[in-house]
C-alpha cells in the first residue's frame, strides 16, 4: 500500500536514531569515566572534611590519560579514624554512585534512558581505575593503619578485579539489550 520510498526513509530514520543514541551512550560513558567519576571521588573527600568542619586546599587539573584529578589537603588536624574516613570516602562514594546508577539502569530494562544510566554508572565505576596508578588514598589509608605499603598492591588488585568484573557484566548487559533493540 505504501510506496517503497516510504519504507526506505523509515529504515534510514531508524538507523540514524540508533546511531545518535549510540553516540550519546558513548559520550555519557566517557564523560563519567574521565570527569564525573573523578568529581564524585573528590566530593566524597570534601563531604568528610565538611562534616568535620575542616577547611582544605585543593589543586585540580585534567589530562586525557588521567581525566579530571585533584589533590585535597585538609588544613586541620584529623584523628586516625577521621583520616581513615577521609581517605576511604572517595572510593566509597564513587562505588555507591556507580552501582546506584547501574541498578537504576538495569531496573528500567525497556526505557531508552536505562542505557544512559548504565553507561554513566559503568563509566563512574571504571573511573576508579584512573586513580590507582599513583601513590594516593589507598597507600595513605594503609599508612594510617600501620600496614606495610606492599599490601597496597594487593588491595589495588582486588579493587581492579571487582570494578572490572562489575563493569564487564554491565557492558555485557548493555550490549545484549542493544542487540535486542536493533533486531
Amino acid at each position: 500500500m505504501y510506496p517503497d520510498k516510504y519504507y526506505e526513509d523509515l529504515e534510514s530514520s531508524n538507523r540514524r536514531s540508533i546511531l545518535f543514541s549510540d553516540l550519546g551512550i558513548i559520550t555519557i560513558f566517557l564523560t563519567f569515566f574521565l570527569v564525573g567519576g573523578q568529581v564524585i571521588h573528590e566530593l566524597g573527600h570534601l563531604a568528610v572534611l565538611n562534616w568535620y568542619g575542616c577547611i582544605s586546599s585543593m589543586d585540580t587539573g585534567f589530562t586525557f590519560l588521567n581525566g579530571f584529578y585533584a589533590s585535597i589537603q585538609p588544613l586541620c588536624t584529623l584523628t586516625d579514624p577521621q583520616l581513615l574516613l577521609f581517605y576511604g570516602s572517595g572510593y566509597l562514594l564513587t562505588l555507591a554512585f556507580g552501582i546506584g546508577l547501574n541498578i537504576a539502569g538495569l531496573r528500567r530494562k525497556t526505557d531508552r534512558n536505562s542505557y544512559f544510566l548504565s553507561a554513566a554508572g559503568t563509566g563512574a565505576l571504571l573511573s576508579i581505575l584512573l586513580t590507582l596508578g599513583s601513590y594516593g588514598d589507598i597507600e595513605l589509608f594503609l599508612n594510617v593503619l600501620g600496614v606495610n605499603g606492599f599490601y597496597s598492591a594487593v588491595v589495588k588488585v582486588f579493587l581492579i578485579l571487582g570494578v572490572l568484573g562489575a563493569s564487564l557484566n554491565n557492558i555485557g548487559m548493555l550490549l545484549e539489550r542493544e542487540e535486542r533493540r536493533s533486531n
